[in-house]
């Protein structure tokens, strides 16, 4: 049998949804030794898929997963010794790949980024209505949590924004939102194919994107959401750790506003500000420049991972 090209090679993955492991699971189809680490008791698994599903099953083929503590100095000690070992890391963002490079590990380390498919909203249109639209696709999987946001619209005095939850929408969430007495500014729908996601993200004013602070693991996380709400170019309120790199992200292509996902007032403030710039007529698309849409792109995710294989040659 013929020995693959990747077969002497060893690869941690510390990717995440998309882009990133499928690059991995490339490697893995080459012959590489790919171990993909996960954090105890997290859920990093996309919008759309459980980790038992075939889609989640395909895109970490050839893998093996180990499940490591990195806060805690055992976990932490073994992932040192895995990374002495590694020909090279790929991590999902650049605040994780630093984290990897400050362990002195003893291969490359190598970032591959989620991207953005712009052509997916081809032919999507925005139209102003009488209310302030913001949109939310998605589940809350994990520490995601609506509720300080909605507290943040209840507590806002605006009647005129209506919020959007498009997909999964927890029954003690549902509750909690019946409490604040949102009424007709609460709008739930369930899951919809992804060309209607879409139009409706295109068809928004602004959009909600919420990523916690999860004991810091969320500072590093930079989702497909972030990426899919970037090409939908409607301006985003960014319910994120705000030293993190979702955030960094946003300030960079100024694509919205920021604030912490668990502090009302600042989203509070943050709701305020898109909504009094759309009722002066001032809240306009966020389309990125042309450097930005290349550097963002699922192409530029293939010359990444022509980087990786450039430097396992």
């Amino acid at each position: 049998m013929t020995e693959l090209p990747l077969a002497l090679t060893s690869v941690l993955d510390l990717t995440l949804h998309r882009a990133g492991p499928t690059c991995a699971r490339q490697l893995a189809d080459w012959g590489a030794q790919v171990i993909k680490i996960e954090l105890p008791g997290s859920d990093d698994t996309p919008d759309f898929m459980d980790r038992h599903s075939p889609d989640f099953q395909n895109l970490h083929r050839n893998k093996r997963s180990m499940t490591l503590n990195l806060k805690h100095p055992e976990g932490l000690d073994i992932f040192k010794q895995l990374a002495r070992q590694a020909d090279v890391i790929v991590a999902a963002s650049e605040a994780i790949a630093d984290e990897a490079r400050a362990l002195e590990p003893a291969g490359a380390v190598a970032t591959i980024l989620n991207g953005a498919d712009f052509d997916d909203f081809a032919g999507l249109e925005y139209h102003r209505g009488d209310r302030f639209r913001i949109t939310h696709t998605g589940s809350f999987f994990g520490k995601r949590d609506p509720r300080p946001f909605l507290t943040a619209l209840s507590e806002s005095g605006l009647e005129d924004v209506v919020a959007r939850f498009v997909g999964d929408f927890r029954v003690a969430d549902r509750e909690w939102a019946e409490s604040l007495g949102l009424g007709d500014r609460l709008e739930l729908h369930p899951y919809v194919p992804r060309r209607r996601s879409l139009a409706l993200q295109r068809d928004s004013d602004a959009l909600l994107l919420l990523i916690p602070e999860a004991g810091g693991r969320g500072r590093g996380v930079l989702s497909g959401k972030v990426f899919e709400y970037l090409a939908a170019e409607r301006p985003i309120l960014a319910a994120v750790p705000p030293d993190g790199a979702a955030a960094d992200l946003i300030r960079e292509t100024g694509a919205g506003v920021v604030a912490a996902a668990d502090d009302v007032g600042a989203l509070t403030a943050a709701l305020s500000e898109l909504h009094a710039k759309w009722r002066a007529g001032e809240l306009n698309g966020t389309p990125l420049s042309a450097d930005d849409r290349e550097r963002l792109g699922r192409a530029a995710r293939v010359e990444e991972l022509a980087e990786v294989l450039r430097r396992l040659a």
